[in-house]
Formats: structure tokens, C-alpha cells, sequence
């Protein structure tokens, strides 16, 4: 039995700023508290109720509740007016405080805190606490003594005063030695810890408490009481008790109904059915309707799916849409035929999205039927359901239903929506049909097929995108293209972007530009500068000049110098000056310099007098820079990090040291505030720079730890965790491990991307279990992570998510496998190729042998056959790696 002795002091924390109640829980979890976090007063006062916390946290303005309204109600609740709470708010006056006081609150911390303030304040509150009588005999005793002591106080017939602090202490611990004191504690009717104490006997399923609980569930008691009683005979799982539950359910108060319910589901008899099924027709509160129904598909039994399936017409929408839930998480064959009548007949469009959403859940050939019929329905946001759920199958029918949706449906929405179900799927048939799509006549089909192929983003996508690009009557479906390629920026994709670039029509010529723009490497530059030199429309060659001018290196500056003195249209001349002052490097600056005192134009005079002035204003105050200059000079923040990175002039060198030690002390104070709405562009500009920290690797990991370790803003704390994988710093691998449990998978995905470049051998066993992730994202990124690692146990779990993993996963992990040097990872794709069926994911496997060697004729043994495949796409990749 385990020896428990230590107990952690328990806090509610209620705030609704999300980004304050995470740090302000991390900063206590760290200093060993339990915490339990609400968004507003009203869940405060339910959390409070229901765990009896130690120490309760509220901030002032909350929705639903406000602090001080919460502070009122928990000071006049019996059970929990003694725990103490600390008011944590931004508004410090005077006034404010006093008020807090007079209500109740034990303490007042103004917002931004410092952690040791709050530690003290928190520690001294809740040290009261642990000073109590059932406090010492728990800790100055062995368990077995103190529940020894406990049960012989408990006889004594204790004051109300300590029958609460025993109590408190028994439902704290909650081992099971407590039961005997815990029975003795149900039977005092005086008792303010009554429903912790039942709460943990159904915890504990202590069936000598039933008849105690049930006389408790019928009485008079409290709505709060009953429905704790009515949820611990759940619980404990006790049949006889299912009448009681069933009256309870019809005729009682809905707090104990919804309980009531609960309970009924955690049971799973044939009565509890009945008794659901009664509530899910006939109960007046919706609450109650929708908990009856998800404990029916929770039971999952035929007798539970026909009640469901009758509920699924009712009239009333909110009953049906309950019941579609419940029938999806059945996911039979008779759920499917149930979801699939009422995605046809039901009068509610509610209704029937949550039918289609099921289905898709489903996602089985059946469920695929019915979707089938719904895609084409004449409601968009049928058509649109159905289209999402066929995207979540994403199996071959699929893809060819969402290609007839793609090409003949009436509604854009849908048509919209098919194409990025397509998209996602990124299978080569998928390719196809938006290959085909992205010449309709129609441009809106056009413009959605070529942003999916942007999200597909392989080499067939760059051919069709390019086609597009040069061939397509509209403009916009031409520009979108460009737009794609831009966002691919591959070298292939880049190849397109040049043929465009040079396009007779000006459209065509600016959206390749802004596409090489935000590619922004070298070969770009060449091209851009190539378009400033030598385009006949004076229309690209601005654009070409703009992006050059963001761009901020030294070819970038040569290209732009050579325009300067040698652009003829002055309206380019113009743009080119401004880009000179945008673009921040030396060359740039002696032009300007130069251009300011001796051009023969006033107004290019005057525009290289201010960018001159921008630029000299950058550097020369360097050394002042603070909080309010980063927000107020953000832009010009960036362009310096640009310029340390990529000027040779002197200043810039001798500014670079200065420059990431001042923006570095500049962010405790921009984290601090970083929740206010005022300081949300700081968050903005932080991410910025943390992106321009990525590659220089003298002054500013130390500066990117800092951002993790703050753990604050989603974009700030990803873009850092890039920034440092990009850096491999190995200094860093505990902290980003740590990220790699954070809720928000967008910083998960960073954490595993950084840990997959920086390539620790370390992380292999934490990257395995990652591969349970829930989300499909973090997943693939865990499978790169694991092929860069290339170590037997990495190939070794790939190997085994190939057998069990989905058609999507199957596909990433071949593709993952190519990229290996290790000769099991060439053994896995082979022993695959053999067992594979489905098609996309073949041409897959058999595409990612191309980079492999194998000397004794294995590939040519296994892949001979595949050159008579009936799919083309097979056939083709076979042919390839053979030659």
C-alpha cells in the first residue's frame, strides 16, 4: 500500500486572461501547489465547491462573475467561507484594495507580480492552514498512528470546528485507510465537509456508504449535496440504486438530474437505459437531454443505439443534435444507416451538419454513402459538412467525390472546401483532379484548386502551378499561382516564378516579384535584380525594387545602386530611392549619402535626405535602446537585426554586441505586460526579432532560452523554439523537451522540429512515445524528428507505425524513411512495398527508394513486378527507379 505523506496545497486559480492564469500556475506548480485554473467567477465558486481548495486566486474583472461577486458568494457558503482568497488584479488604487479587504479577501497582489511576492503572500496564507490540529497528527505521526487518531477523535464527538479539519485532512489524503473514519464523518448531519467526504467514498467505491448516500440523494438536502450523493452512487456502480437515480432524473432539480444522469451512464444497465431514454424524450432542460444522450452512446448497447435513433427525429433540434452526437461515438453499422436518413431528412440544418460530422468521424465506406448523397445537397452548409467529413476519410472514393464537388457544384463555399479537403488529403490522385480544376473556366474553382495545390507543395503541384502561371486566361487565378509558388519557394518552384517574371502582361510579372520577394535567398535577388534592369513595364520593375529594398543584404544593395543610376522612368527612380533607405546595408547608405547632395532632382534629394536620416537613426542610437523603443521603432528594430546580420560597414559591426544585449534587457519588460492590448504589438515585433535571431548564434541564445522559459505567447515562444533548433544549441534540449507536453500543439510541432535538427540521440525514447500525439501535425513532425535522428530504435518505431499507422501517416513515414542513410530504413520501405495495397501510399514507398542504393539486386527483384501496376502514377515512379 502506498505510503502517502505529503499532500500538496491545493489552489483554484480564476483569471480570463489565459496567457497571465498559465504563467501565474506554472510560477505555483513550480513552488509545489496544486492548481486548478477557471476563466471566470462563476467557475471559480464551482471549482471551489467541488475540490475545496486551500487557497483560492481571483482576478477582479472576469466574465460571467467578477471577482468581488465571487468573494461574496464563497464568504456567505458555509462549507468554504474560512478558505482563504488573494484578489490578483492590474488595478492597484487604494480605493480598490480597501474595497477587496472589506469583502473578505485575505490579500491583494497588483498585476504585473513579481513570483516571490506572490510565493510569500500564498505560502503565509496557506502555512495557517497546515497549523491545524488534524495537520499535526497527520505529519507528526505514521499514517497507520494518525488514522488511529483520527477514528478516536471522530468517537469523541468532536466540535463542528474539528469534525471540519478531520475531515478536510481523510478527503485529502483519501487512501483507503480512511474509509472507517470517512463513514463516521458521513454520519455527523452537522458536518460542513459533508460532500468532500461523499465525493471520496464514491471515489473510493465504498458500497458500506450506499444506503447513507441514497437517504441523502431523496432527501431534503442541498441541490449540491444531492448531486455529489447522486454522482458517488454512480461511482461506486451499485445496480440497486438505479431507481433512486431514475426518480431523481425525471423529477428533480436539473443540477441533480444532470447528476442523476451521470450517474445512470457510469452504471450501464438495461434500467439505466430506460430510464435515459425517458430523459432524452421527455426532460424539460436541455443540459439534461444532452447528458442523457451521451451517456447512451457511451453504454453503446442496440437497446441504448434505438432509443438514440428515435430521439435523432425528435422536433426539437437540440435533442436531435444530441442524439447524432451520441450515434457517431456508437459508430456502427446501424448509427451510419440512423446519421445517414437523418443527414437527408431531417427539417434541421443543425441537425444534419452534426449528422455529416459524424459521418466524416465515422469514416468508414458506408458513412461514405451517405456523404456522397449530402455533398450534393442544395444547402452550401450541407454540402460544406459533407465535404469536411470526406477530407477527414480521405481514402481514394473520397478524393473522387470531392473532385465532382470541386468541378460541378453550385456553391463557391463548397466548391472552396473541396478543394482544401484535397489539399490536405495530398495524394497524387488528389493532385490530379486539382491539376484538372485549376483550369476551369471558372476562377473561383481555379483560385481554390491552386491554394491547394500550394498546400500540397510537391513537384507535380510546382509543374501545374507553373502551367497555371503562364497559361491561365485570369489574372487571378495567375496571381494566386504565383502567390503558391512563392509560399513553396523551391528551387523548381523558383524556375516558374523567372518564366513569369519576364511575362509580356505586368500582372503576371509583379505577382511572380512579390512571390520571389518573400522567397528572399540569392537566386531571388539575381532574378529581381535582373527584372529591375531589364522589364519593359515600369509597373514590375517597382515591384522588383520594393521587394529588393525588404530583402536587406548586400546583392540586394548592388542591384538596387545599379538601378539608381541607370532607371530612366522617374516614377521608378522614385521607388528605387526608398528602397535604397529600406534596405539598410553600407551600399545603400553611401548612395543615398551621395544622392542626397549632388542628384539633380529636388524630390530624390528630398526622399535620400529622410531614408538617409532613418537609416543614420538606427545606428546612432543603438545603445538607448528600451521597451518603448522597440515598440514605437519596431520596424527599424528588424531592420537592424538585418543590418548586424548583413552589413560590413564598421558601425554595424561594432553595433551587433550592443544591439542583442539591449534587446534582450529590453524583454522581462515586455513580457510582464504582455496580456494588456496596448503591448500586443511587442509580441509582434518580439516574434520578429526571434526569427532574426535564428543563424546568429554569438549573443542570442542566451536571449532565446529567455523567451522559452517565460512560456508566454504562442507565436513569440514557436518562433523561439525554431530559432534555436536552426541555431543547434544543445544548451538548450531540456528546455525545449519541456515544451514538448505544452497544450497548444503549434509549440509542440516547434519543440520537436528543434529537437529533430539539433539531433540528440537522448531524445529518441521521449520522440517515440510522441507518436501517440493527437494531433496529426505534431505526429509528422515527431516522424522527420525520428528519421534525422537515424538510429536503429528510430527506424525500428517508424517500421512499426508503417504497419499500424493511417493512409496519411503511412505515406509520411515512408517519405520520412527515404531521407534515412541507415540500411534498415531501405529494408522497411521494401518489406512495406510487399504488403502494401493502397495506392497512393505505394507510389510513396517506392518513390522513396530513390535516393537508396542496395548493391545485391533486392530493388530490382521486389520492384520489377510494379512496372505492370494498373495505376499509372505506380508504373511511372517504378520505371524511374529502375533506370
Amino acid at each position: 500500500m502506498t505510503e502517502l505523506k505529503e499532500c500538496l496545497p491545493r489552489i483554484v486559480y480564476a483569471d480570463d486572461d489565459q496567457e497571465i492564469r498559465e504563467l501565474g500556475a506554472f510560477v505555483l506548480q513550480y513552488n509545489g501547489f496544486e492548481v486548478i485554473e477557471a476563466e471566470d467567477g462563476r467557475e471559480a465558486i464551482e471549482k471551489t465547491l467541488e475540490f475545496h481548495p486551500d487557497l483560492v486566486i481571483l482576478d477582479v474583472r472576469m466574465p460571467r462573475l467578477s471577482g468581488y461577486e465571487a468573494i461574496k458568494y464563497l464568504k456567505c457558503y458555509r462549507p468554504v467561507k474560512n478558505i482563504p482568497i488573494v484578489i490578483f488584479s492590474a488595478h492597484g488604487q487604494e480605493a480598490e484594495i480597501s474595497f477587496a479587504l472589506e469583502l473578505g479577501a485575505s490579500d491583494y497582489i497588483v498585476k504585473p507580480f513579481a513570483p516571490d511576492t506572490l510565493i510569500r503572500s500564498i505560502s503565509s496564507l496557506i502555512g495557517e492552514i497546515s497549523q491545524s490540529p488534524a495537520s499535526k497528527i497527520w505529519h507528526n505521526n505514521t499514517p497507520n498512528e494518525a488514522f488511529a487518531e483520527y477514528k478516536q477523535r471522530l468517537i469523541s464527538t468532536p466540535l463542528v470546528e474539528e469534525l471540519e479539519d478531520i475531515s478536510f485532512w481523510l478527503t485529502k489524503i483519501a487512501d483507503s485507510r480512511c474509509v472507517e473514519s470517512l463513514l463516521i464523518c458521513l454520519n455527523y448531519n452537522d458536518n460542513p465537509r459533508k460532500g468532500d467526504v461523499i465525493e471520496t467514498l464514491g471515489r473510493l467505491r465504498v458500497k458500506a456508504a450506499i444506503p447513507k448516500i441514497v437517504e441523502i440523494v431523496i432527501s431534503k438536502a442541498s441541490t449540491q449535496l444531492r448531486s455529489i450523493s447522486a454522482l458517488a452512487l454512480g461511482n461506486i456502480g451499485d445496480v440497486n440504486s438505479i431507481s433512486v437515480l431514475g426518480n431523481a432524473l425525471n423529477y428533480d432539480h436539473n443540477h441533480v438530474a444532470n447528476a442523476a444522469a451521470k450517474a445512470l451512464g457510469n452504471i450501464m444497465d438495461d434500467a439505466s437505459i430506460v430510464y435515459l431514454g425517458q430523459a432524452l424524450a421527455e426532460h424539460k432542460s436541455p443540459n439534461v437531454r444532452k447528458t442523457a444522450a451521451d451517456m447512451l452512446g457511451r453504454i453503446a448497447s442496440p437497446t441504448a443505439a434505438d432509443i438514440l435513433a428515435h430521439a435523432l427525429h425528435h422536433d426539437k433540434p437540440s435533442i436531435g443534435i444530441a442524439a447524432a452526437r451520441a450515434l457517431g461515438n456508437i459508430g456502427d453499422d446501424a448509427s451510419i444507416i440512423h446519421l445517414g436518413q437523418a443527414l437527408i431528412e431531417h427539417k434541421s440544418p443543425k441537425v444534419k451538419k452534426t449528422a455529416a460530422d459524424m459521418l466524416g468521424r465515422i469514416a468508414s465506406p458506408a458513412a461514405a454513402d451517405s456523404l456522397a448523397h449530402a455533398l450534393h445537397h442544395d444547402k452550401p452548409s450541407i454540402g460544406i459538412a459533407a465535404a469536411k467529413a470526406f477530407g477527414n476519410i480521405g481514402d481514394d472514393a473520397s478524393i473522387i467525390h470531392l473532385g465532382q464537388a470541386l468541378a460541378e457544384h453550385k456553391s463557391p463555399d463548397v466548391r472552396k472546401t473541396a478543394a482544401d479537403m484535397l489539399g490536405r488529403i495530398a495524394s497524387p490522385t488528389a493532385a490530379d483532379i486539382l491539376a484538372h480544376a485549376l483550369h476551369h473556366d471558372k476562377p473561383s474553382i481555379g483560385i481554390a484548386a491552386a491554394r491547394a495545390l500550394g498546400n500540397i507543395g510537391d513537384d507535380a503541384s510546382i509543374i501545374h502551378l507553373g502551367q497555371a502561371l503562364a497559361e491561365h486566361k485570369s489574372p487571378k487565378v495567375k496571381k494566386t499561382a504565383a502567390d503558391m509558388l512563392g509560399r513553396i519557394a523551391s528551387p523548381a518552384a523558383a524556375d516558374s516564378l523567372a518564366h513569369a517574371l519576364h511575362h509580356d502582361k505586368p500582372s503576371i510579372g509583379i505577382a511572380a516579384a512579390k512571390a520571389f520577394g518573400n522567397i528572399g535567398d540569392d537566386a531571388s535577388i539575381i532574378h529581381l535584380g535582373q527584372a529591375l534592369a531589364e522589364h519593359k513595364s515600369p509597373d514590375v520593375r517597382k515591384t522588383a525594387a520594393d521587394m529588393l529594398g525588404r530583402i536587406a543584404s548586400p546583392a540586394a544593395a548592388d542591384s538596387l545602386v545599379h538601378a539608381f543610376h541607370h532607371e530612366e522612368n522617374f516614377d521608378v527612380l522614385i521607388v528605387v530611392t526608398e528602397a535604397l533607405g529600406n534596405n539598410t546595408v553600407a551600399g545603400s547608405v553611401r548612395t543615398l549619402r551621395l544622392a542626397s547632395k549632388n542628384h539633380q532632382s529636388k524630390r530624390v534629394r528630398e526622399i535620400s535626405k529622410r531614408q538617409l536620416k532613418y537609416v543614420e537613426s538606427i545606428i546612432k542610437n543603438i545603445a538607448l535602446l528600451d521597451s518603448d523603443y522597440l515598440v514605437l521603432r519596431g520596424e527599424s528594430v528588424i531592420r537592424l537585426a538585418n543590418l548586424a546580420k548583413h552589413s560590413s560597414s564598421l558601425t554595424a559591426t561594432n553595433a551587433q554586441k550592443t544591439f542583442w544585449a539591449n534587446v534582450r534587457h529590453s524583454l522581462p519588460s515586455v513580457t510582464d505586460n504582455a496580456s494588456s492590448d496596448e503591448n500586443k504589438e511587442k509580441w509582434g515585433k518580439l516574434s520578429d526579432i526571434a526569427f532574426a535571431l535564428s543563424g546568429e548564434r554569438q549573443y542570442q541564445n542566451k536571449m532565446l532560452r529567455e523567451i522559452v522559459i517565460s512560456k508566454r505567447e504562442p507565436e513569440l515562444l514557436s518562433t523561439a523554439l525554431s530559432a534555436l533548433g536552426h541555431n543547434i544549441d544543445e544548451d538548450s534540449v531540456d528546455l525545449i523537451i519541456d515544451c514538448t507536453s505544452h497544450e497548444n500543439h503549434n509549440i509542440r510541432r516547434s519543440a520537436v522540429d528543434a529537437l529533430g535538427r539539433i539531433k540528440k540521440k537522448s531524445t529518441a525514447s521521449l520522440m517515440i512515445k510522441m507518436l501517440d500525439d493527437p494531433s496529426p501535425s505534431v505526429r509528422l513532425a515527431v516522424v522527420m524528428a525520428l528519421a534525422s535522428l537515424d538510429t536503429s530504435e528510430t527506424i525500428q518505431a517508424l517500421n512499426n507505425e508503417l504497419q499500424r499507422g493511417n493512409k496519411h501517416m503511412r505515406i509520411d513515414v515512408t517519405k520520412a524513411l527515404g531521407h534515412s542513410k541507415n540500411l534498415l530504413a531501405t529494408r522497411s520501405i521494401l518489406q512495406h512495398i510487399l504488403r502494401e495495397k493502397d495506392t497512393d501510399v505505394l507510389h510513396s514507398s517506392i518513390q522513396a527508394l530513390e535516393t537508396k542504393v542496395v548493391e545485391d539486386g533486392t530493388i530490382i527483384e521486389i520492384l520489377t513486378p510494379f512496372l505492370d501496376h494498373p495505376s499509372d502514377h505506380v508504373r511511372q515512379v517504378t520505371t524511374k527507379i529502375l533506370k
